[in-house]
């Protein structure tokens, strides 16, 4: 009876993997079950940041349990499952190289193991050179890849990088990927990392974020090391920099830094928000909602932000600690200080008759700082507190000049001049404050959180405009403005959520939220022709305006959840009532308040179908008040032929997305497939309305708007939709010891505008799709050969001469190749191919870099190379930006051809 009972049983192994020496969990240790006498593997685990693993369902019978873990000598221990239908298992492994319980026996270990929806790929089965960063390592491994200095996994832009489980750098992925050496990964981890509310209830809500984890070495987790090095070229160009790290369990400090005038940075998109606090200056035209851009972001010349040179400083901290077991702090400070000279030109293509060319020229310099940090108290078993504070502040000097001139139907019409010193700060900070708390009964939780956060903006600009029309009158204009603004944001939040457990594996969700925001704007602009200063005697009223906008809103929901090991689905609906209103005090009064009713349902199903394929569909909606930039109705004339204002009376927009992605992954081999797509549809989408005038024109409220400018504000327009679909394949080829990469894509998008009176929509088809190869078969010689192709069709209802279709193609190769122990060569060479840009943009070229060093001292730690850059001496920059009511193509100044000499050294 005993033996019947056992053999149809199922059972339930669990337990937690720690260092015998001193009981340290071991992170990402590998648990096998294997069934005997055929040794088959039946189950893989792999251990939390706890050190704990879990297998369900094992159908009873005698296994050999077996745990790796480099540096540690194997665990192998023969059982007997069925008898118990739950067995703990608590194992203590050795480094010292005495295997525990019996015999080693040593199998292949693949590569990739799939634990629910957690990819774990191991990095010891892909092979890079000694001085690779942790980047350079994860492009290589199955389902990863870098697309416009982005790493995406799994078709997904990567949200977080965490390192042993906590996170690193804040939010900056880069920042951790280029400044951890590839040689202390153990293993990459591959999930959606669930809101801190989710994680605490266990119950899904929806709110994830693309994550790796890295799981370090056990060597690296204790000591310190790093890495210096310095360079200089002629006409005296450099670089220098560093990283240092000191870890030493939970207590862990790492500090980067960084000098030079070649355009390298590791700037977060935080740090980039932070710098940019232009206001009415610079001539730059407004920017239209949609659209999508090409260009060579991978150069390595080019930074992230909007091209010239720079020259940078910067220096970033990150700590982490564990206090009495209870409480654990995660923070990071940043410090950034550059220098940006930029000249830069572009051609527009409006969807009118109009095209403009555009040159600029300026110098600006920007420092921020950013402070972000999580400190989670862990008061008992039941309950524990969640405080998350971030701090940013940016401040901005920057001289522009600005020509601009605009033509119809190739003939010029009008141009303007635009000479300014702009100077203003940047602040934010945020505190999010959570409550947590679980009761007896399990599933029954009650969370509390409250939300602040606080931002201004406050430029000031001393522009000098000249405008000149071609008009059957001539009409020059020349103003001397100084505009100051004052912009405030304040937000406020309360949410309740609580869970209730029905039967099992169902829930109950209900959530209340009440958010207020209130946004103030404050914009002076001052005529000062005569050298005066400021004051009201010479204030423009027609450019200035006072406005507090005050949005609140009222979201109850309930949910219904179900979930268990294999299946996950839930669906709800909010019900959201929110008011808006405009209050205008200068130069007029004006009152406006508008209230909203919504119905917003959801619901999400996530499937694994076995071990190794997955399937998550997503439906939400959603509503976006309108910025307090869009609410102004102050007219920006800092370029006088692209004049741009807000619209009071805007209404908040409605959108509805549906996405699903499909995974599957082979373990033992590591090839893999993405398939993934979805789309979205928004009611009152926030357009663009765009006056263009055929000759000159009175704008009420401002004056003249020269023959051919054009003058946009935003409106609701219904008709906005768009849908993308996305599909990736890798796989190792073993014939040439390689991984070999393949991806697709492809989207339309419709933007819906206004031109004059008639409706423009906009529709942009776009194909893409490429092929990488990346050597595994020596650390000593690594290659990556790629090639990308991206085709986009933009057509228009209200002019069809403006309908364009273009083409590009960047194909590169890239070699790191060590000698004779010592002698490292690496080149990489970039061929850019662009087809269908205007004709005064350079359509093809090619990048070549070139480098040859000598390695020494001790395990080669140090390294003195020469290093050359853009060989051909064509480094170019050029994008292309869409809206929905233009496209254009920009020309920016970059670093070219330079040699410089570089030492290097690790420790």
């Amino acid at each position: 009876m005993v033996s019947f009972l056992a053999n149809a049983q199922q059972v339930r192994v669990s337990g937690m993997i720690r260092d015998q020496a001193d009981t340290s969990a071991l992170i990402g240790a590998s648990v096998f079950i294997k069934s005997l006498p055929d040794s088959a593997t039946v189950a893989v685990s792999t251990t939390d940041a706890d050190g704990r693993f879990s297998f369900d369902a094992i159908n009873s019978g005698t296994y050999v349990i077996q745990c790796t873990y480099v540096g540690y000598q194997m665990y192998k221990r023969v059982m007997e499952l069925g008898i118990n239908p739950v067995v703990r298992l608590d194992i203590l492994m050795k480094s010292d190289g005495i295997t525990l319980g019996g015999v080693e026996v040593i199998g292949r270990t693949p590569p990739v193991t799939q634990k629910g929806d957690t990819s774990e790929i191991r990095a010891n089965q892909f092979k890079v050179n000694p001085d690779a960063n942790a980047e350079d390592l994860v492009t290589k491994m199955p389902g990863i890849t870098k697309v416009d200095g982005k790493i995406q996994a799994q078709g997904e832009e990567v949200k977080r990088v965490m390192v042993d489980g906590a996170v690193f750098f804040g939010s900056d992925p880069n920042a951790t990927l280029r400044n951890l050496p590839a040689e202390m990964i153990d293993k990459i981890q591959i999930y959606d990392k669930a809101s801190d509310q989710a994680q605490f209830t266990g119950i899904s809500d929806g709110n994830e974020e693309k994550t790796i984890n890295i799981i370090t070495k056990p060597d690296f987790r204790q000591g310190q090391f790093g890495r210096v090095f310095a360079g200089y070229a002629p006409e005296d160009k450099y670089k220098a920099g560093g990283v240092y790290n000191s870890f030493n369990k939970d207590k862990r400090l790492t500090v980067i830094g960084q000098t030079n005038n070649i355009n390298e940075q590791n700037f977060s998109p935080d740090d980039v928000a932070a710098l940019q606090t232009t206001g009415g200056g610079g001539g730059g035209r407004g920017r239209g909602p949609g659209g999508g851009r090409f260009g060579r972001s991978d150069n390595p010349f080019q930074t992230n932000t909007s091209g010239g040179i720079v020259t940078t400083n910067a220096l970033g901290i990150n700590y982490t600690d564990k206090w009495a077991d209870k409480v654990t702090f995660q923070g990071s400070a940043f410090g950034n200080m550059t220098n940006t000279e930029l000249l830069q030109s572009s051609f527009t293509q409006f969807f009118t008759d109009q095209n403009s060319r555009d040159t600029t020229s300026s110098l600006r310099d920007a420092k921020s700082f950013r402070l972000n940090a999580r400190v989670e108290y862990n008061i008992d078993s039941m309950q524990s507190v969640l405080y998350t504070p971030s701090f940013n502040y940016g401040f901005n000097n920057s001289n522009y000049l600005t020509e601009s001139q605009l033509f119809n139907n190739g003939i010029l019409q009008s141009q303007n001049n635009n000479n300014s010193i702009s100077d203003g700060r940047n602040m934010s900070f945020s505190n999010d404050l959570m409550y947590r708390r679980r009761f007896s009964k399990p599933g029954r939780t009650v969370a509390l959180s409250l939300k602040q956060a606080y931002t201004n903006n406050l430029p000031r600009t001393d522009q000098n405009l000249y405008t000149l029309s071609y008009d059957s009158v001539t009409v020059d204009l020349v103003d001397k403005q100084f505009v100051e603004s004052n912009n405030y944001n304040r937000s406020y939040s309360a949410e309740i959520d609580y869970t209730e457990p029905l039967i099992k594996d169902h829930f109950l969700v209900v959530e209340y939220n009440y958010t207020i925001k209130n946004n103030d704007i404050d914009k002076r602009t001052y005529d000062v022709d005569n050298g005066e200063q400021p004051s009201p005697s010479n204030l423009n009223q027609d450019l200035s305006n006072v406005t507090d906008n005050l949005y609140d809103s009222h979201r109850p929901e309930i949910s219904y959840k179900y979930q268990n090991k294999n299946f996950n689905f839930s669906t709800g609906v909010q019900y959201q009532y929110s008011t808006l209103r405009t209050d205008k005090t200068y130069p007029t009064t004006d009152k406006i308040k508008k209230s909203f009713t919504n119905v917003l349902p959801n619901a999400m199903l996530r499937y694994s179908i076995d071990r190794t394929k997955n399937i998550r569909v997503f439906y939400r909606s959603s509503t976006q008040e309108p910025s307090v930039t869009q609410l102004q109705s102050v007219i920006d004339n800092s370029n006088t032929l692209q004049l741009t204002s807000g619209n009071p009376d805007l209404n908040q927009s409605t959108s509805h997305r549906l996405f699903f992605h499909y995974s599957t992954i082979n373990p033992q081999t590591g090839s893999n497939i993405f398939v993934g797509g979805g789309g979205q549809t928004t009611q009152d989408y926030i357009g663009e309305q765009v006056i263009s005038a055929k000759s000159d024109t009175i704008i009420s409220g401002y004056g003249i708007l020269p023959s051919g400018g054009q003058y946009r504000y935003p409106i609701n327009l219904n008709g906005y939709y768009n849908v993308r679909g996305f599909g990736s394949y890798g796989f190792p080829f073993y014939l040439i010891k390689s991984n070999v990469n393949f991806n697709l894509n492809a989207s339309f998008t419709n933007s819906p505008s206004k031109i004059n009176q008639l409706i423009n929509n906009s529709k942009s088809t776009n194909l893409g799709g490429g092929i990488s190869i990346a050597s595994n078969f020596s650390q000593n010689l690594d290659f990556t050969v790629s090639t990308q192709v991206a085709f986009s069709d933009v057509k228009n209802d209200v002019n069809v001469s403006s309908n364009n279709f273009y083409y590009n193609q960047n194909t590169s190769a890239r070699i790191n190749w060590i000698f004779l122990d010592h002698f490292v060569v690496n080149t990489d060479f970039t061929y850019f191919y662009n087809h269908g840009l205007s004709s005064n943009s350079n359509t093809s070229y090619a990048l070549w870099n070139a480098g040859v060093g000598y390695k020494f001292l001790k395990k080669n730690a140090a390294e003195i190379r020469l290093q050359a850059f853009d060989l051909l001496n064509n480094n170019t920059a050029i994008t292309r930006n869409i809206t929905a009511t233009y496209y254009e193509d920009v020309n920016s100044n970059v670093l070219n051809r330079y040699l410089m000499l570089m030492f290097s050294y690790k420790f």
